[in-house]
């Protein structure tokens, strides 16, 4: 994956991402393969993904209506060499475009809606970037952050201007486990843990370590509750901090997403979401909506990575409060989700109160 990575730094039009939007490319794309002759995008179907050639040749045949009204024809040849460490890419073909492999190819899909969002944003922040000194002084701080990534402009810049900077020593704690939840963290540099107290067992674990570009404390903003875990600083470094009046004005809103429950049901029939339960396991093992998975809240930080990067996922817990935390997290860390509103207490629909073996149901 790091030669891949390196790779697609050297063409030029993906060396116009940062370091995480390239990586959080290459999390969100897949390797496929295909046989001489194989077809890979058909002519009557449009092009959304860029195709990377990692290894052999494909031909892109296109006819097309000229400005006389001529019908013309083209075509073209693009070759990927592994060994040689060479990929070509096919960007925009537009429609009426036939793609064949013309040997063995190895190539990879990358979701085109995900490089317009990266490019357009970065393209904002550069802009304005050159007027906005706050900007420019946390520019890289900006395209790090996947929050603001999702956030209009005016919204990233009036949130700069209202965070206050604080340095916090090796050590020291940010937010204790149990304390109530009035800010927004984001570490502009140095490292830190995050200790969790199990509720049922006492026993506290480290369950994560932040750096650079990490934010924290939204879990209890979002459900007006008290923090659930400890974060402890590593080595000295400096946080902005947002107050939950400004989160709620400028980040929540615009970032997080809620949906009512016969329309989250629609979504799940129709193919277009997946649910997920993020109650705990005894509320789960009660009663649960039908094909569920289970991920509870606390645990998602640590599990995103088992999930579709390319699925949307509704997430429901008992009353809409724990879900908007959990689909903020996910959202945080590019999965598309949505909150259901009102939770599983306001649900109108079947719900499974079978016995169930948890071991096949979450991902922990």
């Amino acid at each position: 994956m790091k030669k891949l990575l390196n790779r697609l730094k050297a063409e030029k039009l993906f060396s116009m991402l940062t370091e995480k939007q390239l990586h959080t490319v290459l999390e969100h794309s897949k390797i496929c393969n295909a046989e001489a002759g194989d077809v890979v995008f058909p002519p009557d179907e449009p092009i959304t993904h860029y195709l990377v050639i990692v290894d052999g040749e494909l031909g892109c045949e296109r006819q097309y209506t000229n400005a006389d009204g001529q019908q013309e024809f083209r075509r073209r040849v693009l070759k990927g060499c592994e060994a040689e460490g060479e990929i070509a890419v096919l960007t925009a073909a537009g429609r009426g475009c036939t793609a064949s492999a013309l040997t063995p190819l190895r190539y990879m899909l990358i979701e085109g809606d995900l490089i317009d969002v990266f490019l357009g944003w970065n393209q904002q922040v550069s802009r304005a970037i050159v007027n906005d000194p706050e900007l420019t002084h946390r520019a890289k701080l900006v395209k790090q952050v996947n929050v603001f990534h999702q956030l209009p402009l005016e919204n990233i810049q009036a949130a700069f201007k209202r965070m206050s900077t604080i340095e916090v020593g090796a050590g020291n704690t940010v937010v204790n486990e149990g304390d109530s939840g009035d800010c927004y963290y984001v570490i502009e540099t140095g490292t830190a843990e995050v200790w969790r107290t199990d509720p049922f067992t006492d026993e506290t674990k480290l369950v994560a370590e932040f750096g650079p570009g990490d934010a924290f404390g939204e879990e209890a903003l979002l459900q007006n509750a008290l923090r659930n875990a400890t974060v402890k600083m590593t080595s000295p470094g400096s946080l902005l901090v947002l107050q939950k009046s400004d989160f709620d004005e400028l980040v929540q809103p615009k970032f997080l997403q809620e949906v009512e429950a016969d329309v989250a049901r629609d979504m799940v029939d129709q193919g277009k979401a997946k649910w997920l339960d993020c109650r705990y396991e005894m509320e789960y093992e009660e009663s649960r909506i039908p094909n569920a998975p289970l991920i509870p809240l606390d645990r998602i930080r640590e599990n995103t990575h088992k999930l579709d990067s390319d699925s949307t996922y509704i997430v429901y817990c008992r009353s809409g409060r724990r879900s908007k935390a959990g689909a903020f997290l996910l959202r945080e860390r590019n999965i598309k989700a949505l909150s259901m509103i009102g939770g599983i207490a306001n649900w109108p629909f079947e719900i499974d109160a079978e016995a169930i073996d948890l071991t096949d149901t979450h991902t922990t």
